[in-house]
């Protein structure tokens, strides 16, 4: 495809809505990535400190466990783990939610990560035809897949903090390191309640929306408590400490036994994760499977921009269709046609989205951050 136009910085097409480039050319999410981590080398060994006070006083509390750890067998919350248990010595519990599509190597760096760690851990398994009906039920009503199990993976951490009220709450994920959240093409478990409101299928999903019910969700609580330990404090491994991929992917093979496929090492923890990747093309065929995460490679200054041109155009040329999709589609009773319709439509997610929550949560942040 010729004269893509394209950030300056990155490579994300400015095509897309929520992509407003500068006279420069520069995308806003690169300025957003450089306002908040420009100094990061000034700032390292105070983030780092900041992370120890904690950790002082987390020890300090001597309850059954120190922290919690979502745990999915992926790098970043494996890292987590390592640094949590490893170096800094807590007592961790861990929580995995499966989807029905985790894969066999997560589920053996999952093992391999808990004999190492000495780490307790709970899978939470929601039956698998419930989910692959929410699947459906996402696509159908929203044209995005992931909200069914973003929603899970915060319901069984909000549940595993009710039951054990550890004092911390510790994940792998950071704007700092994970990909930009691009409205169009994203659709994280804050809508999940709205899309699943007064509808029969709610009943159902019982197991994903159990965690709105309770304390811990909510931000208010997290903040009035936040230096107490009374609810759980969550943080980011990623915001207190920097660590390059490569330097990252070293450290969980040699110290957790840490394994991934040759072909693919990012979200290798789901079966179907190239399916929500593909349809970012059908969205805009200006993208590919890859974009998001190559603008996010060069913005995190892992790779130049050269070398993501080089990646997404030869993807753009060769891009196929994820070998799982057939059998996903065969899963949810879903014709490729009807996918294809659905996975296009990049507005209808918009209606489900609450922007009051996206304020709150914004303005939570920015207090805790400030």
């Amino acid at each position: 495809m010729e004269d893509i136009k394209r950030c300056t910085r990155c490579i994300i097409p400015t095509n897309l809505p929520s992509v407003k480039p500068d006279k420069y050319g520069v995308c806003n999410y690169c300025r957003k990535y450089e306002n908040l981590y420009s100094n990061l080398d000034d700032t390292k060994e105070q983030r780092k400190k900041q992370f120890e006070d904690i950790i002082h006083k987390v020890k300090k509390l001597n309850r059954h466990y120190d922290c919690l750890i979502t745990l999915s067998g992926g790098k970043d919350s494996t890292y987590s783990l390592y640094l949590c248990s490893k170096v800094y010595g807590l007592k961790c519990l861990c929580i995995t939610l499966d989807n029905g599509f985790l894969s066999d190597h997560a589920k053996a760096n999952i093992k391999s990560a808990i004999e190492i760690s000495g780490a307790d851990h709970i899978f939470y398994t929601v039956n698998r035809d419930t989910m692959l009906k929410l699947y459906r039920y996402s696509l159908v009503k929203s044209g995005m897949l992931c909200s069914p199990c973003m929603k899970g993976i915060e319901a069984c951490g909000l549940i595993a903090s009710k039951a054990f009220n550890p004092p911390l709450y510790v994940h792998g994920n950071s704007t700092k390191i994970g990909y930009a959240v691009y409205p169009e093409l994203t659709a994280a478990g804050e809508i999940f309640r709205n899309l699943i409101k007064d509808d029969p299928i709610e009943s159902e999903a019982n197991q994903l929306i159990a965690g709105d019910r309770h304390k811990y969700f909510n931000a208010i609580n997290r903040l009035l408590f936040r230096w107490s330990y009374k609810v759980p404090r969550i943080i980011s491994i990623h915001d207190y400490f920097d660590v390059s991929r490569e330097e990252l992917y070293d450290t969980i093979r040699r110290e957790m036994n840490w394994t991934a496929p040759e072909e693919e090492t990012e979200h290798m923890d789901c079966l179907i994760h190239e399916v929500p990747f593909y349809m970012h093309k059908l969205k805009f065929p200006e993208l590919t499977k890859k974009t998001a995460f190559l603008a996010g490679q060069v913005r995190f200054n892992e790779m130049s921009r050269e070398e993501a041109l080089e990646i997404e155009n030869k993807e753009l040329f060769e891009g196929k269709k994820p070998k799982v999709l057939e059998h996903f589609l065969d899963e949810i009773n879903m014709s490729e046609d009807e996918f294809e319709f659905h996975a296009k439509d990049w507005k209808r997610v918009d209606k489900f989205r609450s922007k009051t929550r996206n304020y709150l949560v914004s303005l939570y942040h920015r207090i805790v951050k400030g």
